[in-house]
């Protein structure tokens, strides 16, 4: 179980889990043999292959969450509604890999920059789907609410008019048959 999902809220789901590029993987290898006989080419392995097993970053439907670290942990997180803006950085060979990196920018001066990974448009498309879909919530709730208080003003107002007309108190609520 990844360290992210462990922390998330109640109520809370991951949507969408970005991944490292195979191109980043496949140049921790190639350090590793092409560099190997010097002691760079190991470093540059470890280095990497730690790398791509401690950091996570995903799109939860409240937040975007990113985690990194190896003995120590530090996760840096930005609310959906926060959310100003999503950029999405890819040189020449990102485009025709697709890969890339996203930077998001929050409320105040907060930034969020993610690492190169696979896929930084989809990143972006489904942090925005989580968004608008977080964002339809509190307006259907409200809806929801809105309606059970309009029907129980109706109902007292029918109980006012039965009471105006001399019904008893105790038939309210019970069907009149005249």
């Amino acid at each position: 179980m990844s360290y992210i999902k462990k922390r998330l809220y109640e109520g809370e789901t991951i949507c969408h889990r970005g991944e490292f590029h195979w191109l980043q993987v496949w140049g921790a290898w190639f350090a590793l043999f092409g560099l190997g006989i010097f002691l760079i080419g190991i470093y540059i392995w470890a280095k990497m292959m730690i790398k791509f097993a401690t950091v996570e970053f995903v799109v939860t439907n409240r937040r975007i969450v990113l985690k990194k670290g190896f003995l120590t942990a530090r996760m840096d997180e930005l609310e959906l509604d926060a959310i100003e803006g999503g950029h999405v950085r890819q040189g020449f060979l990102g485009r025709i890999f697709g890969y890339g990196d996203v930077h998001y920018t929050g409320r105040g001066s907060y930034t969020l920059d993610l690492p190169v990974m696979a896929q930084p448009g989809e990143f972006v498309a489904q942090a925005e789907k989580a968004r608008a879909a977080s964002e339809e919530v509190p307006f259907n709730q409200l809806a929801d609410e809105l309606h059970d208080d309009m029907e129980g003003v109706v109902q007292r107002a029918a109980g006012l008019k039965r009471r105006q007309a001399g019904v008893p108190d105790d038939t309210i609520g019970q069907p009149q048959f005249r």
